[in-house]
């Protein structure tokens, strides 16, 4: 029975080793290939570590308008993001905890507007701005992105609030808290964890989206990292120096992002209880 345990724990750790190389080898081959020559990206047998470490490749892209387009895409997922949470937190809230008329049908269309494939309302959207003056503004692509990050936010968050006892609250409420102190105070730390990972699919989302901003975005102004990462294809080669160099400048920022939020989601996890 010992020896059968040991078998299926080192199994598991093999599986779990070979997934990890599948998942993480394509990062790796990424970041290796923005420090490779052009030359010796194409060598074969392929190197899995550069022969020359070489800058050059990210020399060229902090040249180009990428850096402009990276800070496009951090203030534009921070900005939505925050916007989603604000209104999706509360409305989520309001669905999980209070049956007013129509309540079920609005919630069943604001999940509906998640469902819709997003090139569906790329020409409404693109005609709406053209028409009002903000085609090609980075608060057209804040707008527009909130059509599937609040729904989202209010989706995922719903659901986790359901599971927070209503005794909690009665009791918040014979305390003395008001309605809005009872959610400040008590549902909203207890949340923390929903509210964690509604944040970080809520900002990886607009951080990778690509056909809003394609159609929303003509120049710098508002262009975004995955737009500007796309334009290293043209009809007469593939930069990829360039496109390894910004894909690993892309990966960054929310690898920082998520280890940041996971220290809270745990911490929320494991005190959010004691704090109610």
């Amino acid at each position: 029975m010992a020896l059968r345990r040991r078998f299926a724990k080192g199994a598991v750790i093999l599986l779990t080793l070979a997934m990890l190389v599948v998942v993480l080898f394509p990062f790796y081959w990424t970041i290796t290939s923005s420090f490779k020559e052009y030359v010796e990206m194409f060598s074969s047998p392929p190197t899995l570590i550069p022969k020359t470490f070489t800058g050059e490749n990210y020399r060229k892209v902090m040249q180009g308008t990428f850096p402009k387009a990276l800070t496009n895409s951090l203030f534009i997922a921070a900005v939505s993001t925050t916007i989603a949470l604000a209104l999706g937190v509360p409305a989520a809230y309001a669905f999980s905890r209070y049956s007013f008329r129509c309540s079920k049908a609005l919630f069943f269309v604001i999940l509906a507007i998640r469902m819709f494939p997003a090139v569906s309302f790329m020409v409404p959207m693109y005609l709406m701005f053209r028409t009002l003056g903000l085609y090609n503004t980075r608060l057209a692509l804040i707008v527009s992105y909130l059509t599937f990050q609040l729904p989202f936010v209010i989706w995922m968050v719903e659901g986790f609030l359901e599971s927070i006892p209503r005794e909690l609250e009665e009791a918040g409420r014979i305390d003395g808290c008001s309605r809005l102190g009872v959610f400040r105070r008590i549902i909203v730390p207890l949340a923390l964890p929903g509210i964690s990972v509604a944040a970080v699919f809520s900002a990886i989302m607009s951080w990778n989206e690509f056909p809003y901003a394609l159609v929303l975005s003509s120049t710098a102004v508002a262009k975004t990292a995955p737009v500007s990462i796309a334009e290293t294809i043209t009809s007469y080669q593939i930069a990829w120096g360039e496109m390894t160099a910004s894909g690993t400048m892309m990966i960054i920022p929310v690898l920082l992002f998520s280890l940041y939020v996971q220290k809270h989601m745990v911490k929320a996890l494991t005190a959010g209880a004691i704090k109610g």
